[in-house]
């Protein structure tokens, strides 16, 4: 067997690989502070149970969110100060309000 560092890659499948411990020790030792590292600059909360598509929005500062039971929301967030975010816009495109 060839052992070979955790940062060389294989080619061939004739050529299996043995990950020593020092490469298990390295890869150890980032792969968990990657993950556990959580940055958030803005918060919005949204309706449990449903899965939504987040995106920049074209105005400055701006998020839409797309739900896929039919709601859309338009926020504004605070690049300086973060936090909680603003809600400018929100419609609901399968159950539209009844303003007739």
């Amino acid at each position: 067997m060839k052992q070979i560092a955790a940062s060389h890659s294989i080619t061939s499948v004739d050529n299996p690989v043995l990950i020593t411990s020092s490469s298990r020790a390295l890869i150890k030792g980032v792969i968990p502070k990657y993950f556990s590292f959580v940055w958030s600059l803005a918060q919005f909360r949204l309706v449990e149970g449903s899965q939504y598509i987040v995106a920049f929005g074209h105005q400055k500062n701006t998020v839409v969110i797309l739900g896929l039971d039919g709601s859309f929301y338009r926020c504004q967030f605070d690049p300086k100060a973060g936090g909680e975010m603003t809600q400018l816009e929100y419609h609901n495109f399968v159950k539209p309000d009844d303003s007739f």
